[in-house]
């Protein structure tokens, strides 16, 4: 879709809004309480333009090198955060309700004290990101037929996008011996059940590192729980008695560690807390242990784990 301000010219509706051309990909945004596609349509609220595929800002500081030749790349970049913005179009040609209806959802999106979540599907399916009004919502009616335009201003809570959660949710219990043979060997033979090395694998097809979430729950232990990044070493240990009944969950993005909500933070338990993330187009494989004895049957998961994108 076009910058906002570029002269480019495009093909427009019989209504005089910018129109979807042939061949332009389908695009649909998601904010709470609106749906607009780019396809113009009298009385339905469409997307007229978007900032939303452009990259956070990239900033590298660098020093002059002496007698001005160049110089050092020595500080790793910057990324600064997202700005996306949305301008939206509605031409009404009944009695202009539609209208104030539209002008009704963008300014409640101002009110909203916690930050939502915005969605844009294309071709390559849905990305989504976190985010809360920037700026200010001008919301001018073009003329007494219903023509309004407004554009909604923006700020990301990171400079990623994400893909839909992965489902089923990855997880895995504690290390299980197998049985193996039974002796004296019968016919046919059984080979006893299996053991299970304890281990979640995550996955990320994104193109940017994700950075899991990590609960524990089903179970308890008297002492804690212990989790390594198999291959690269990065740890992550939780020493803190454990009720059978309780949740723990790791919020690593934040460095928080609560049990049973947010609203108890135990985050002082976590004696070991190394960032675990899953690299673009890769995985990585976690050793979840007890420390000490377990009660129930402790499950390690990762709920609400989305591949990440650029």
């Amino acid at each position: 879709m076009a910058e906002r301000g570029n002269e480019r010219e495009r093909r427009r509706g019989p209504d005089g809004s910018q129109a979807r051309t042939k061949d332009e990909a389908m695009i649909t945004a998601e904010l709470p309480g609106l749906v607009v596609t780019n396809a113009p349509n009298q009385s339905v609220p469409f997307l007229l333009d978007t900032n939303w595929f452009d990259a956070a800002e990239v900033v590298i500081d660098a020093d002059d090198r002496p007698f001005g030749e160049g110089s050092f790349d020595v500080d790793l970049p910057q990324i600064r955060p997202r700005f996306p913005w949305f301008t939206i179009g509605l031409v009404d040609p009944g009695d202009g309700s539609a209208v104030f209806t539209l002008h009704d959802i963008a300014m409640g999106l101002v009110e909203r004290v916690d930050p939502f979540e915005v969605t844009v599907t294309d071709p390559r399916g849905a990305r989504s990101a976190t985010a809360r009004v920037a700026g200010k919502i001008e919301f001018p009616i073009e003329d007494e037929n219903g023509v309004a335009q407004t554009t909604i201003p923006l700020k990301a809570a990171d400079p990623k996008t994400y893909g839909p959660v992965v489902t089923p949710a990855p997880s895995t219990g504690l290390p299980q011996p197998g049985t193996g043979i039974a002796y004296p060997i019968t016919y046919p033979i059984d080979y006893g059940i299996p053991g299970d090395p304890g281990q979640l694998v995550l996955t990320n097809v994104g193109t940017s590192y994700a950075i899991p979430d990590l609960v524990i729950s089903d179970g308890g232990s008297s002492g804690g729980f212990d989790i390594v990044a198999v291959g690269s070493g990065e740890h992550i240990r939780f020493d803190r008695f454990v009720p059978v009944d309780s949740v723990v969950t790791i919020e690593q993005r934040t460095g928080r560690a609560y049990i049973d909500g947010p609203t108890n933070d135990v985050t002082r338990a976590l004696t070991y807390s190394d960032l675990i993330a899953v690299p673009p187009g890769g995985s990585i494989t976690l050793q979840f242990n007890v420390i000490g004895v377990a009660t129930g049957t402790p499950k390690l998961s990762a709920p609400t784990f989305r591949p990440a994108y650029r």
